[in-house]
């Protein structure tokens, strides 16, 4: 017998969650048509004071440091997005594939461990091939991202080809694949959309390790982890540069695992 969910607890993640990735997705979108000072524009005083016009100050090339961050976050926010979204496109199909042909298989695990490691490691044989690139976080997100998706897509998959009404459509003759397109795809659009939610989130901390390690660079040159990696040297007169961009990263990734275990538990609730 399976639990009622805690709708209490679920809500409150999914509005918690939703409400913080949903400002900073915002701002970052914002930096699009407008950000306070240009980052092109003629350069400003070299660290100033957080205040007035600069409210977190400047950094050490006279950039304002939140036109800088609504800057970063976009790109850092498009590479992980590009990143999960190639990944899904490839694992789920692959997943169910392999769980109509061979069964469930074994649990995956977390995919946070599936996709951390193996996304260091690809980066690192795409740079020493090519440039650190936009291209080269993209692919090292995606690659081993479509493995994590098509694991921990493969065990629910199996569950719903087993289920009676997937039995009666196959008696009624439908063949697998006509039955795996209107009656699993559907049922498993929840859990595809909570599987995105956590790769989502594992690829915001994959691409910004990347920009921190120096492996790769976001659309515009710069990103989360880039901005983390060049205030390195200014923390301890100017801490706010080296903070806010590991503030963002970690609210963006906290805000999307907040919403993914949501959709879980809910899921879970009423499997």
């Amino acid at each position: 017998m399976i639990a009622r969910p805690d709708l209490p607890g679920i809500r409150w993640g999914l509005v918690a969650g939703g409400g913080v990735g949903l400002l900073l997705a915002v701002l970052a979108l914002t930096s699009l048509v407008w950000v306070p000072f240009p980052l092109a524009g003629p350069p400003l005083t070299p660290l100033a004071e957080p205040g007035g016009l600069h409210l977190l100050g400047t950094d050490q090339a006279g950039r304002d440091v939140v036109s800088l961050l609504m800057t970063a976050a976009l790109s850092s926010l498009a590479v992980a997005g590009f990143g999960t979204l190639i990944a899904l496109l490839v694992g789920v199909p692959a997943g169910a594939l392999m769980a109509a042909r061979f069964g469930a298989g074994p649990s995956p695990g977390r995919v946070s461990g599936l996709l951390l490691a193996p996304a260091l490691i690809v980066a690192m044989l795409l740079t020493a091939l090519g440039s650190a690139g936009p291209g080269t976080a993209i692919l090292s997100v995606a690659l081993p991202g479509a493995v994590a998706a098509g694991l921990a897509a493969r065990a629910p998959v199996a569950m719903l080809l087993r289920r009676d009404y997937v039995a009666a459509a196959r008696i009624a003759g439908l063949n697998a694949l006509s039955a795996m397109q209107r009656h699993v795809l559907p049922a498993l659009l929840p859990v595809v959309a909570a599987l995105g939610l956590e790769l989502f989130a594992v690829a915001i901390l994959v691409e910004a390790s990347l920009g921190f390690l120096g492996l790769a660079a976001g659309m515009s040159g710069t990103g989360l982890g880039v901005m983390l990696r060049d205030t390195q040297g200014f923390m301890q007169i100017r801490p706010l540069l080296a903070i806010a961009p590991g503030v963002t990263i970690v609210s963006l990734i906290l805000a999307l695992q907040l919403v993914a275990r949501g959709l879980r538990r809910g899921i879970d609730g009423t499997a």
